[in-house]
């Protein structure tokens, strides 16, 4: 007989017994309930129970307990997070596991490992002293999701701050075309399709891409003006023109279309 143990509701035993079933069918189970914890006694002669066993439980951990594993972490060493702001950097964190490849077969060599030598397992009590290696790989993602949490609300709260300085100030220009010639060469003009050089455009060498997206938002700040026109953005990342249109709103414009698009896209210098 082997018997496994599970804490909450009745419906993870029974999923556990259904996957069973499917591939043994003529395996005996009966589920009990003892000091208000559920069990589920398996009675069979199948010589690759054990194994099988192991392989479910192991697919639960992953696709049903994780989660909560996830939550439980983030209420114990976060709690001062919102359930919104919680609730995100799960999203973060359950990514971040998607991704990472050979959690299930981890888990598995230590079910089969544990049930060679022992016919009753616990699985919520398995999961917390036999799986440490694993609790911490999720921790270690627990706090990576919430050190991009973090990051990201402070990377909106500087946008936020640099919206409220383009709206608070008074117009220099009324036009600049921003010209994209490739993913990290664009150029500035004015509305007669002039170069207009700036200090923030001089590119370095060595300047990573998204440092240059960077330089371009400081150089239209600058010179602050009532219309942007930007000509080929397709070139641009996604996450550029969403921190342009976050901090310039209404006064951004995107052209696919005009001749500035078609040609070589550099103006004339003066």
């Amino acid at each position: 007989m082997l018997t496994i143990g599970v804490s909450g509701e009745s419906s993870l035993l029974e999923q556990i017994s259904e996957d069973i079933k499917k591939q043994f069918s003529s395996v005996n189970l009966k589920g009990r309930i003892l000091k208000g914890q559920r069990f589920l006694d398996l009675f069979s002669d199948e010589d690759e129970i054990k194994a099988y066993v192991a392989k479910v439980l192991s697919d639960i951990v992953i696709t049903h307990l994780e989660g909560d594993i996830v939550e439980r972490l983030l209420v114990s060493g976060y709690d001062y997070f919102t359930e919104d702001e919680r609730r995100v950097i799960r999203s973060y964190a359950e990514n971040y596991l998607r991704n990472e490849y050979g959690r299930k077969e981890k888990i598995y060599t230590n079910v089969i490992s544990y049930l060679e030598e022992n016919s009753v397992i616990n699985l919520d009590g398995f999961i917390t002293f036999r799986l440490q290696e694993y609790l911490n790989e999720i921790g270690d993602r627990v706090d990576d999701a919430v050190d991009d949490f973090l990051l990201e609300r402070e990377h909106g709260e500087f946008l936020r701050l640099l919206r409220y300085f383009v709206e608070v100030q008074d117009p220099k220009t009324e036009l600049i075309h921003v010209v994209v010639k490739d993913r990290d060469s664009f150029q500035l003009l004015d509305e007669k399709k002039n170069v207009i050089e700036h200090q923030y455009l001089a590119k370095e060498p060595d300047l990573e891409e998204y440092e240059y997206d960077d330089l371009l938002i400081s150089a239209l700040i600058t010179l602050v003006p009532s219309r942007i026109m930007v000509h080929s953005s397709e070139y641009l990342e996604i996450g550029t023109i969403e921190t342009l249109v976050q901090v310039f709103g209404y006064r951004l414009e995107l052209c696919s279309s005009c001749s500035l698009c078609k040609s070589e896209g550099y103006g004339r210098k003066t």
